[in-house]
């Protein structure tokens, strides 16, 4: 503070010095509010930052969970009507059957999403599931020994599906920063939605068409939609090489491991979590001000 008493000085009158007046017109009038509201507020407060963009990687992923929920949904929408025709099984067999796969996935989603991803990690897990998914969903109406039908269903769509959302989440969070991070997560969540809308409007048509249609035990149906479904995760996978590649390791930590060129020694290239931190601590600070 300049020295001297209180006064109209700069630090007198009720005024603190610094303090922006109010614009005001060039004829003494109070200011129009457009002219207001064009200078702004007194004081000058800070600007709004902006959001910013989301990488590529996160529309690569919610692509490639759009895929896969399309290819799930090839099952879901007709093993009722596929059971009927293979075993003759009604809606309690196959409510029994369905609860202990609910049971498998639980279990998937709780362990065996981190112990895939810390082995072999992120990057090839979801590769792993693709493909796991799209044997399944092509080959499982053709298996008509209950027993191995159940096997096979279970160890290819039942993991192959519930390994895809949370690793898809795993593989795109490192790259966002903190601030987009629920909306990276409900965009790719959403995408899986989308899938499960889409697939039922042409499942229920070409369940009944003439293409590849096969007689069996108490009936005979098209398997053409489950063909469709096994393409439909070849384009998943050729996402996933494309974007998000499977010769790289991402652990839980998001750590990307790659192999060096030389030396055979592996590479490890971390998240900048010191650096979030501290534009996370900027934010705050600009928002007390």
């Amino acid at each position: 503070k300049k020295k001297g008493g209180f006064g109209s000085g700069a630090s007198g009158g009720g005024s603190g010095a610094g303090k922006k007046a109010p614009p005001s017109s060039s004829d003494g009038k109070p200011p129009t509010v457009g002219e207001f509201k064009k200078s702004g507020p007194p004081g000058g407060g800070p600007k709004k930052k902006a959001e910013g963009k989301l990488p590529a990687i996160v529309l690569a992923c919610a692509l490639a969970q759009l895929l896969a929920a399309f290819s799930f949904t090839c099952m879901t929408s007709m093993t009722g009507l596929v059971w009927m025709i293979l075993f003759n099984f009604g809606p309690t067999e196959l409510g029994i059957f369905l609860t202990g796969v609910g049971v498998i996935s639980i279990v998937m989603n709780v362990c065996g999403v981190k112990t895939f991803i810390k082995k072999i990690g992120a990057p090839r897990t979801i590769a792993v599931a693709c493909i796991l998914q799209s044997i399944g969903i092509v080959g499982y109406t053709f298996i008509t020994p209950f027993w191995i039908h159940a096997i096979f269903f279970v160890c290819t769509i039942s993991v192959g599906f519930s390994l895809s959302l949370p690793t898809l989440l795993q593989i795109a969070t490192p790259a966002v920063p903190p601030n987009l991070r629920g909306k990276a997560t409900g965009i790719i969540a959403g995408s899986m939605s989308i899938g499960f809308t889409l697939c039922p409007l042409i499942s229920g048509p070409l369940f009944q068409s003439d293409i590849l249609r096969l007689t069996h035990d108490y009936g005979s149906f098209s398997h053409v939609m489950w063909l469709i479904g096994g393409c439909i995760g070849l384009i998943e996978l050729a996402v996933l090489f494309k974007f998000v590649g499977c010769g790289k390791k991402l652990n839980l930590a998001g750590n990307a491991v790659q192999q060096s060129e030389g030396g055979g020694k592996n590479t490890i290239s971390k998240y900048n979590s010191k650096t979030a931190n501290v534009e996370m601590t900027k934010q705050n600070n600009t928002e007390t001000v």
